[in-house]
């Protein structure tokens, strides 16, 4: 028969264990569970990148459209989740049960709009750097109200494809938004060279949900 102390403790990792995937279920941000095999393509940029687009259900029991292309699929990653869509579900695009589209870290799926992001964000006389860096939730509604109000110039190509299947995207949920000064960002001379005060921090990052709205709604 086992010690005592050696039950406990066994006992106590079991525990542990359940609180830790218990974590990983509840934790906002990522879809929940996979609703079917999903696709994966490599990406544009060739060798190892590779893009996959997954169909998941999240933990409202809803269905959303999962993107990931850790690679920033050569800093083109809205034409590789345009393509991804097409092979996937052909000219019909998604149907009606998916409702939403998950697209995590904003610069490494969709580097191209970070940076447009930080570019509107730097020419918007609303932007308020120094509110940002202390209020979170200022940063998120604005980026939100950002991606909403400039969509054609932030992501236009991307709304154009899913409005041939007559869905708009509506930017619905923004987590965890990074600031930098222009110095501190790769593109930090298109940023100047735009006007950007180089003194402000301006957001280049953040946790993206795009609902998918059909007509009437």
């Amino acid at each position: 028969m086992p010690e005592p102390r050696t039950v406990a403790a066994r006992c106590l990792s079991l525990i542990s264990a359940l609180c830790l995937a218990a974590l990983i279920l509840t934790a906002p941000g990522a879809p929940a569970a996979l609703a079917d095999d999903g696709l994966a393509v490599p990406g544009e940029t060739g060798g190892s990148c590779f893009a996959t687009l997954a169909v998941m259900e999240t933990l409202e029991r809803r269905q959303a459209l999962d993107f990931r292309c850790p690679c920033g699929c050569g800093g083109n990653g809205a034409a590789m989740l345009i393509r991804l869509l097409h092979e996937h579900f052909g000219d019909g695009g998604p149907p009606p049960e998916v409702d939403q589209l998950f697209v995590g870290r904003l610069e490494e799926q969709l580097p191209e709009v970070a940076q447009n992001l930080s570019l509107a964000a730097a020419q918007s006389p609303a932007w308020d750097g120094r509110r940002g860096w202390s209020d979170s939730g200022y940063a998120n509604e604005f980026v939100r109200d950002l991606l909403n109000a400039q969509e054609a110039e932030l992501y236009g190509p991307l709304q154009s494809a899913f409005t041939a299947w007559r869905i708009r995207l509506e930017a619905a949920s923004i987590e965890k938004v990074l600031m930098a000064v222009p110095a501190d960002l790769a593109y930090g001379p298109r940023l100047l060279a735009a006007g950007a005060d180089p003194a402000e921090r301006v957001p280049f990052d953040a946790v993206l949900w795009f609902n998918l709205l059909r007509e009437g709604e």
